[in-house]
C-alpha cells in the first residue's frame, strides 16, 4: 500500500510540477534554457522530500528511495525521449542515470532521517519533552 502510495504521488507530482512543459526558452546569454523553470524543480523537490518523508516514518527507507526514484527516472526519460524538438541530442541517457543515483541517495537519506526521527520519538518516555 505504501509503495503504491509512493509511486502515484511521485507520478502525480512529476505531470503536475514539470510534465506539461516541454518548451525551452532562449536566456539573455543566446543559449536555449529549460524547459523547466526554478519554481517548477523547487516544487517537485519540495513534494518528493515530503512523499519520502511519509515513507521513511512509514515503511524502512529503501522502499521509498527505490519507488521514487525509478518513477522519477522513468518520467523524466519518457518525456526526454519522446521530445520532439530538434534540440534533442541524444543525450538523454546520461541524464536518466544521473537522476536515478541523485534521487535514489536524497530520498534514502530524507527517509532515513524521518525513520530515525520517528523510532527517536518513539522510544522517548512520557512526560519528557
Amino acid at each position: 500500500m505504501v509503495a503504491a502510495m509512493m509511486v502515484l504521488g511521485t507520478l502525480i507530482a512529476y505531470l503536475a510540477w514539470l510534465g506539461w512543459d516541454q518548451t525551452k526558452e532562449h536566456g539573455v546569454d543566446g543559449y536555449l534554457h529549460g524547459p523547466y523553470q526554478w519554481w517548477q524543480i523547487t516544487g517537485l523537490v519540495i513534494t518528493v522530500v515530503a512523499l519520502a518523508s511519509i515513507g521513511g516514518r512509514l515503511v524502512h527507507p529503501l522502499l521509498p528511495a527505490f519507488a521514487i526514484s525509478v518513477v522519477l527516472t522513468l518520467s523524466w526519460s519518457i518525456d526526454a525521449a519522446t521530445d520532439p524538438g530538434m534540440e534533442n541530442d541524444g543525450l538523454w541517457p546520461i541524464t536518466s542515470v544521473q537522476i536515478a543515483i541523485g534521487s535514489f541517495v536524497g530520498v534514502y537519506f530524507v527517509s532515513a532521517a524521518a525513520e530515525s526521527w520517528t523510532r527517536r520519538s518513539d522510544r522517548r518516555p512520557v512526560g519528557e519533552e
